[in-house]
């Protein structure tokens, strides 16, 4: 292997490269969740439902005060 990586990883990267293209290359890790605008459906869902869950979790500890 010349580049030390393997194949499954590079198809990877084109199926990426050809649903999304240049956007769905983009190192995402250790990005917390919402930070990053959305590429697909799937992701706008996650997003708001971690954005709903971060202003429960505010709303509760708002109430026990």
């Amino acid at each position: 292997m010349k580049y030390q990586c393997s194949y499954q990883q590079i198809r990877n990267w084109v199926l990426k490269y050809k649903e999304m293209g240049e956007e769905g290359l983009q190192d995402r890790r250790g990005r917390r969740v919402g930070t990053q605008p959305s590429r697909t459906k799937e992701e706008a869902l996650r997003d708001e439902l971690a954005r709903i869950k971060r202003e429960n979790e505010d709303l509760k500890m708002e109430n026990a005060l």
